[in-house]
């Protein structure tokens, strides 16, 4: 299944460098613009991210973000021309406004889940904002599922994400660093659990709101206690 998702996307990414680097195929090329909401942390932006080129993949629309920091944190080793900004300059802003559609995705939604994407995404650009991961409504989409079980079966989201974009050098560089200083001799799990989801607009964990004495914090804290044989220490502040 990894060979055959692995030539399916360098299929893909060799289109759309033909496409980018001939200016007559790029005028006629049609666009999926990546975005994420303002507020996205960088996990956030990731699993959006996948999310978007997999439609991107899907309808062989050219992949394009417009993403806040993505270049600071991203590079796309097997992907040319995925600076929205380029394209932007080439077409100009009245065009692109003339022919572009906005997607907002806030959760399921029956187009990603239902529909065939190229009735929906009719116009050159195609834009959508998110912070979700969203292609698990595609893999159930009797529309593309046939195409995408065989490809990735239960590894979309490492297989696309291990395709489409690799840490900047120096931020890679810092991470192992990092590693080899503080990680490297230990065993280590942890564990992170948000318990509100105070500057996010539009988004309440549940539990946040009816359980104010953190039952489901404790109830974290105990099945690590007991998984790792009562040997952990500390608070379960």
């Amino acid at each position: 299944g990894g060979g055959l998702a692995w030539a399916a996307l360098e299929a893909y990414a060799q289109r759309q460098a033909k496409i980018v680097n001939d200016p007559q195929l790029l005028r006629e090329a049609r666009f999926l613009v990546a975005r994420h909401y303002p507020t996205s942390g960088l996990g956030n932006m990731f699993q959006s991210l996948v999310s978007e080129f997999l439609v991107a993949f899907l309808t062989d629309r050219v992949f394009v973000t417009d993403a806040f920091l993505v270049s600071q944190f991203l590079d796309f080793p097997t992907m040319e021309g995925t600076n929205y900004s380029a394209v932007y300059e080439t077409f100009g802003g009245a065009h692109v406004a003339y022919n572009a559609q906005y997607f907002l995705y806030t959760g399921v939604q029956s187009w990603l889940l239902c529909e065939d994407l190229e009735d929906v995404m009719q116009a050159q650009f195609a834009f959508i904002e998110s912070d979700m991961y969203f292609a698990g409504l595609l893999i159930n989409n009797d529309v593309y599922a046939m195409q995408l079980a065989p490809l990735f079966g239960d590894r979309l989201f490492q297989t696309v994400s291990d395709f489409l974009f690799r840490p900047r050098g120096s931020i890679a560089a810092e991470t192992m660093a990092f590693h080899q200083e503080n990680l490297a001799d230990r065993r280590t799990v942890g564990m992170h659990v948000r318990t509100h989801t105070l500057g996010h607009p539009g988004y309440v964990e549940p539990y946040a709101m009816n359980d104010a004495r953190g039952h489901f914090l404790n109830s974290y804290w105990k099945c690590a206690h007991l998984a790792s044989g009562g040997a952990l220490g500390g608070g379960q502040e």
